[in-house]
C-alpha cells in the first residue's frame, strides 16, 4: 500500500519536471532579424538587447542578428549617432528594424578652431567636456577638472602643494623641445598658466582636438594637440542671479608610517643603509642605546655623550614622527561663487565672479592660497548681420608659503623629511621642543620666521565685431586681444637673535 502511494507521488514528480522543462523550454525561442538605416543599408555593431537583462547580442555585417528570448519580450536596439528603439517580439516572425539618426546628437556643436562645427561633420579625434559635467565635480582647478576625465589627456601636477599649476599632454606624444599641447580661451592663443588660474566654473565648454587634423586649423603650434575653451555667456530669457557656494575638506592620500619602535626603526635602517650604501648609518653607540632603553626604562630617553671627541646624541625610547608632528591630517578648502546672466534680442551678457581658498599641510606656517576671479562675456547686436563682443578674464592670486629652502639641496620640506633620521630628530628635543640650532636660516621656517609671498595678476580682454553676409553663408570675425601677466614675489625672513650650535644633525 505505501509502496504503491510512493510510486505515484515519483511518477507525479517525473511527469510535473518534464511539463515544467517542457514550458521553460517553450518559453525562449530564437528571434532573427536585420538592422538598417533609413537608406536601406545594414548597420554593423547595433547593440541587440533584452530589456532588463544582460542576455543580448551584435549585428553583424550584413545586419544580421540572432538572440534567444521569450515571446512578448522588448528588445531594446542603441547605436552610436541614432535613436535607440524598443520594439515587442510577438514570438513568431522575423524583426526587420529601421533606425533613425538622432538629429540631436549630430547637430552638438563642438569648438573645432576660430568657430564651431557639428560633431555629424567632423572627421579628426575630438573629446568633449560639457559644463554639467564639470559641475558635478567640484573641483578647484583646471588640472583637477581634467585629470582623468577624458582619454588620452593626461595631467601631471609636481606634488599636493595648494596653487600648484597642472601640465598637460594629450595621447603621450612628445619631443625634444617638450609636447605641450596649443591651448585657445575664447578663440585666443594661451599659455598653460591662463588654462591654470581660470576657475572651472567659468567653463561652458572644453573640446579637445587629439590628432593631426588640428594642424590644418592651427599650424605647427597644434602638432601635440589643441585645448579649446569656451567661457559662460548669456542664455536668452530672463535676468538669472545665482550663488554657489560650497566648503570642503582634503587630506593627503597616502602618508607613510614610521617604525614607533627605536630598536626596529634602528635595526632596519642600519641594515639598508649598509646594504645600499656599503657604511653604517648609525654610531655604535646610536645602534646599542636603545637596546640598553628597552632592558632598563630607568635611563634617559635622551643623552649627549662625547664619542671620539665629538658631541653624540643617543635616543633610546622615542621615536621622532615627522609626518605627524609637522603636517596636518586635514586642511580647508572653500568656494564662493555670484553670477548675472541673460539676453535679449538686442543684448547678451554674462557676469560672473568667483573666491576660492584653499590652504596648505605644514603646520608651522600653513600654506594659503586666495584666488580672486571676474569674467565679463557681453555682446551687443547692431542689426542683424553686425556683432559687438567683448570678452574680459581677470585673475588674482594671492600665495603664503613657508621658507622651505633648507640646506640649498632642496626646498621641499617633504623630501626634507624623508631623508631625515626620526632617531635623531632636527631642531626639536625629544618632547617636540625648538632647540636652538646652528642653521638660523631653517630655525625661522620652524618659528615662522620666515616666508615666502606670490601676488599674480592676470588680465586679458577681447573686442571684436561679427559680420554675417549672403545670408550668414559667409561670416567674418575682426578681434583684438590685449593681455597682461604680472608676478610679484617676496622671500622674506626676521633676525632670530643668538642660536647654539649642536650636533643633532649628526651623520656618519
Amino acid at each position: 500500500m505505501v509502496r504503491s502511494k510512493l510510486s505515484s507521488v515519483f511518477i507525479s514528480l517525473i511527469v510535473l519536471f518534464w511539463a515544467l522543462s517542457t514550458g521553460a523550454a517553450a518559453q525562449n525561442s530564437t528571434l532573427k532579424g536585420t538592422v538598417k538605416d533609413i537608406t536601406g543599408t545594414p548597420l554593423i555593431g547595433v547593440n541587440v538587447i533584452q530589456k532588463g537583462t544582460t542576455n543580448g547580442t551584435v549585428t553583424d555585417v550584413d545586419g544580421n542578428f540572432s538572440i534567444n528570448v521569450p515571446a512578448n519580450a522588448a528588445i531594446v536596439f542603441t547605436y552610436i549617432g541614432f535613436s535607440a528603439q524598443e520594439v515587442v517580439w510577438d514570438g513568431a516572425s522575423a524583426m526587420n528594424v529601421v533606425m533613425h539618426e538622432d538629429a540631436e546628437l549630430l547637430d552638438e556643436v563642438v569648438v573645432v578652431g576660430y568657430g564651431t562645427q557639428k560633431k555629424v561633420n567632423l572627421t579628426g579625434a575630438v573629446d568633449n567636456m560639457s559644463e554639467s559635467r564639470l559641475a558635478s565635480l567640484h573641483v578647484n582647478t583646471m588640472g583637477e577638472a581634467l585629470q582623468g576625465q577624458l582619454p588620452g589627456v593626461y595631467v601631471s601636477t609636481a606634488d599636493g602643494k595648494p596653487g600648484r599649476f597642472s601640465s598637460f599632454n594629450i595621447r603621450g606624444t612628445t619631443s625634444i623641445n617638450g609636447g605641450d599641447p596649443l591651448i585657445v580661451i575664447d578663440g585666443v592663443p594661451q599659455s598653460s598658466n591662463s588654462l591654470n588660474n581660470l576657475s572651472p566654473n567659468d567653463i561652458e565648454d572644453i573640446s579637445i582636438l587629439k590628432d593631426a587634423a588640428s594642424a590644418t586649423i592651427y599650424g605647427a603650434r597644434a602638432s601635440f594637440g589643441v585645448i579649446l575653451i569656451t567661457t559662460k555667456t548669456g542664455k536668452k530669457g530672463k535676468s538669472k542671479v545665482e550663488y554657489n557656494n560650497y566648503f570642503g575638506f582634503s587630506k593627503a592620500t597616502i602618508v607613510p608610517e614610521i617604525y614607533d619602535n627605536p630598536v626596529d626603526y634602528i635595526d632596519i635602517n642600519q641594515n639598508e643603509f649598509n646594504k645600499y650604501i656599503g657604511q653604517s648609518y648609525f654610531t655604535d653607540a646610536q645602534v646599542e642605546y636603545p637596546y640598553l632603553y628597552e632592558k632598563d626604562p630607568t635611563l634617559p630617553q635622551a643623552k649627549l655623550e662625547i664619542i671620539g671627541g665629538r658631541s653624540t646624541l643617543l635616543l633610546g625610547g622615542k621615536v621622532y614622527n615627522y609626518y605627524k608632528e609637522w603636517l596636518r591630517k586635514y586642511t580647508p578648502q572653500q568656494n564662493h561663487r555670484i553670477s548675472v546672466s541673460g539676453a535679449n534680442d538686442s543684448f547678451q551678457y554674462y557676469l560672473a565672479g568667483d573666491y576660492n581658498y584653499e590652504e596648505g599641510n605644514i603646520k608651522f606656517k600653513p600654506e594659503k592660497i586666495k584666488r580672486y576671479t571676474l569674467l565679463s562675456n557681453l555682446r551687443y547686436n547692431l542689426n542683424k548681420n553686425v556683432s559687438l563682443f567683448n570678452n574680459t578674464t581677470m585673475v588674482k592670486r594671492d600665495e603664503e608659503h613657508p621658507n622651505q629652502y633648507l640646506y640649498g639641496f632642496t626646498s621641499n620640506v617633504y623630501r626634507f623629511i624623508e631623508n631625515s633620521n626620526a632617531m635623531m630628530p632636527e631642531y626639536v628635543d625629544i618632547d617636540g621642543k625648538m632647540v636652538p640650532t646652528d642653521i638660523g636660516f631653517y630655525r625661522r621656517f620652524l618659528e615662522k620666521q620666515s616666508g615666502i609671498e606670490k601676488d599674480v595678476h592676470d588680465v586679458k580682454t577681447t573686442l571684436g565685431v561679427d559680420i554675417s553676409l549672403l545670408n550668414k553663408d559667409l561670416e567674418i570675425r575682426i578681434d583684438g586681444t590685449y593681455q597682461n601677466e604680472n608676478t610679484d614675489y617676496l622671500r622674506w625672513w626676521d633676525n632670530v637673535g643668538p642660536y647654539l650650535s649642536n650636533s643633532f644633525n649628526n651623520r656618519n
